[in-house]
């Protein structure tokens, strides 16, 4: 490619085949002996929508789920079963769902173009509405790296910005109105597509415009190369710096861009209301995809699903029409990834945590313990990570009601009658599994408090005297992940604050421990801490992430990236990252954030690099884009 935009795009056509019936899958395979093993098989869902139902955004939800937005409300699918459930209750009538986002607070948020509000939904459907402060409908949400929601209004002139208790503000954003895009950038500003132009905002409400002539502005999405790319009338390419580039894709290639995601394989992929969906590499490579989708379906929005394959939404273009997609990718081929790169995953977080054990303890019964965390809730497990280096132990994950796959890690990584440690009450984890753990051989200890700030203080108690402490938010999860590596790794402790509020179990282990110094990690906990503390805070979770690295580990030879958006696979890397002396890095899913860039680029002894979880954690792009900036090339 070439920033004039004049080369035309190379385009492979995938076969038009006769349409399927609903949930029998169809194949699509590419009219090139290069491409000859890539297919793809899309599946449609339609049983369990509403009457007149026009599927709109869609989203990989918190709880396993595919979510989705309806004229009427908020729906969800089983990406292992396809089945369909909607909400509508507490959703206004006629108010008219679109954009869709996961919230810092793993509830989704949800705009309503037809009412001045913005809606949450809990994974268990209770709908909560917005209106205090908003100016006109809204159209397009994103969930910010400062922890708030972002979003566009169809007929005002601002970006709107929602915390995750409700409170808004609009910045002047004079370009901004009838924005239809909005996300997140690897510089942790947002990034909004209006008409004939592009705005970033950056964290504190500064609005800059560039201009994208002759682009009337559909979707935006933070790309695999650290760029931001764009749907419309073309497929552009937008830098952080604002240097946009427009790709004529020729006479007839397209048809009705609207959706735009990276995708697990590093390429981006677009859905087409003429029926297609297309696969654009960062090089310019086109394929479209038509097998499998109805007639008059009108594929709407794509995202990546928890189960690794693409989903779309049809929006039913054709009365009766209107479903979910699933595109499963296969023979397309994995960007791979310097030797000097090793990947620990497994098919699930359970499996990753399991991964990540075996590379620390990879003889049999060789840890001197266990510790057990509940996997699908983060509070009580925030401060384990340091016990866990501490004890010689790896972190372990659970559910709260089995212990599934995990006994049989446990079982190999520990010999009967060593300690396994739990972390929290029994809502966490219940006292079955206890007692299932004692009926196997393992002495068991519980460390928990009447919440997460006792429950962290038991936890330090239990670390023993602190080389030092490090104050993390325990109202979110990012900070306290940048702070548990190198909580392990010094000898110190991870305390918890209640945002920019000191809890008292957290004050009083402060008092009982004076002359320790102590560390405040991301902005709330700078607030709330006393003000000897000395503050490690960047401009977002991942330059957080940089500033802990910066402070605790001087000239690391390895590094890890884990995805910061989500907690479990960095909870467990955090174990062996402390152990190696590795800083712990955040960046997002298929975007390498530039200031983890910044700092690899300028650590010249790092070497090697972990990464936790699988290629939907942390994209393949991500990791030779993180390779690229330390220099490691094998």
């Amino acid at each position: 490619m070439t920033d004039g935009g004049s080369r035309v795009f190379r385009v492979l056509t995938a076969l038009s085949v006769a349409v399927a019936a609903i949930a029998v899958p169809s194949i699509g395979a590419l009219e090139s002996s290069a491409a000859a093993a890539q297919t793809v098989t899309i599946t449609e869902y339609r049983a369990g929508l509403p009457a007149g139902a026009h599927p709109d955004q869609i989203v990989s939800g918190p709880d396993g789920n595919v979510w989705f937005t309806d004229l009427s409300g908020v729906g969800r699918i089983n990406p292992a079963t396809g089945a369909i459930q909607t909400f509508s209750t507490g959703v206004p009538p006629g108010a008219i769902a679109a954009g869709l986002t996961v919230g810092p607070d793993k509830n989704l948020w949800f705009t309503l173009t037809a009412m001045d509000a913005v809606g949450r939904i809990t994974p268990a459907g209770v709908v909560t509405i917005f209106t205090a402060g908003i100016s006109a409908g809204t159209y397009a949400i994103t969930s910010g790296a400062d922890d708030n929601l972002w979003f566009t209004e169809i007929s005002s002139p601002y970006i709107g910005r929602i915390t995750p208790t409700g409170v808004v503000t609009e910045f002047p954003a004079p370009l901004a109105s009838g924005s239809l895009g909005i996300a997140t950038g690897s510089d942790g500003n947002v990034w909004y597509l209006g008409s004939g132009n592009v705005g970033r905002v950056t964290p504190g409400g500064v609005v800059t415009t560039f201009p994208t002539p002759g682009e009337s502005g559909a979707r935006i999405t933070a790309g695999p190369d650290g760029a931001l790319w764009a749907s419309g009338n073309h497929v552009e390419r937008i830098t952080t710096q604002g240097v946009v580039t427009s790709f004529p894709t020729g006479t007839g290639i397209y048809g009705g861009l609207v959706g735009i995601i990276t995708g697990p394989d590093g390429a981006l992929w677009i859905t087409e209301t003429s029926n297609k969906i297309a696969r654009v590499t960062t090089t310019g490579d086109v394929a479209q995809y038509q097998a499998g989708i109805s007639a008059g379906a009108g594929p709407q929005e794509i995202t990546v699903g928890p189960d690794g394959n693409l989903w779309f939404t049809e929006s039913g273009q054709t009365p009766g029409r209107a479903g979910i997609a699933r595109a499963v990718v296969k023979g397309l081929p994995d960007v791979p990834v310097p030797t000097a790169l090793t990947r620990l995953s497994g098919a699930d977080r359970f499996g990753t945590a399991n991964a990540i054990a075996d590379s620390e303890y990879p003889a049999v019964e060789s840890a001197q313990g266990v510790v057990l965390a509940r996997a699908d809730d983060f509070p009580d497990a925030l401060a384990g990570s340091a016990l866990a280096v501490k004890s010689n132990a790896p972190l372990l994950l659970t559910q709260s009601g089995t212990l599934g796959y995990t006994v049989i890690e446990i079982e190999r990584v520990l010999t009967p009658g060593k300690t396994v440690t739990v972390l929290g009450g029994t809502d966490a984890i219940s006292d079955q599994r206890v007692m299932d753990l004692q009926s196997a051989g393992y002495h068991v200890q519980r460390l928990s408090g009447p919440d997460r700030y006792a429950t962290a203080a038991a936890i330090a108690d239990a670390v023993g005297a602190p080389t030092a402490i490090l104050l993390a938010d325990g109202s979110g999860f990012a900070d306290a992940l940048s702070a548990g590596a190198a909580a392990g790794h010094i000898g110190g402790v991870v305390l918890l604050t209640d945002g920019a509020a000191m809890p008292s179990e957290t004050a009083d282990y402060l008092a009982a421990h004076p002359g320790v110094p102590v560390f405040a990690v991301g902005g709330p906990a700078a607030s709330a801490a006393p003000i000897t503390a000395v503050p490690l805070v960047g401009a977002d979770r991942f330059a957080t992430s940089v500033a802990v690295a910066k402070k605790f580990f001087t000239a690391p030879v390895k590094a890890g990236l884990a995805n910061g958006l989500t907690f479990p696979d960095a909870l467990a890397g955090d174990v062996e990252n402390g152990r190696l002396g590795a800083p712990m890095l955040l960046v997002g899913s298929t975007t390498l954030p530039a200031a983890v860039q910044a700092y690899l680029s300028g650590t010249p002894s790092i070497k090697s690099l972990n990464l936790y979880g699988g290629t939907n954690a942390v994209a393949n792009s991500v990791a030779n884009a993180a390779a690229s900036a330390a220099g490691i090339s094998s």
